[in-house]
């Protein structure tokens, strides 16, 4: 009985907790690949779909990495500059190790 009873308060706690879905990462994506194409077409240094693709990937990861709930990510991500920082060295560094744009490995 003790058992059920722990289960059942550790349920809403698992039930409210979001992990990303193949939706959210599509939507980040797509949101970043956007960003980053457009600052890259405002520097002067016009990226290629398969280079934002290859950052983004980087990003990505980086991102579910320090917030595991999309949530978390969507309420703090504007307003953290110390992880914007970190997702976005992850982009640039990963990209910079990239020795093929077609697999960003």
């Amino acid at each position: 009985m003790k058992k059920l009873i722990l289960l059942l308060l550790f349920i809403p706690l698992v039930s409210c907790s979001q992990k990303w879905t193949p939706e959210n990462k599509v939507n980040f994506m797509r949101s970043c690949m956007i960003n980053y194409l457009e600052a890259s077409e405002k520097t002067g240094n016009k990226a290629t779909n398969q280079q934002a693709r290859c950052y983004c990937i980087f990003a990505l990861e980086k991102t579910i990495e320090l917030y595991p709930d999309p949530k978390e990510s969507d309420k703090n991500i504007s307003t953290d500059t110390e992880s914007l920082k970190k997702i976005r060295n992850a982009g640039l560094n990963g990209l910079k190790n990239v020795k093929d744009l077609n697999t960003c490995m």
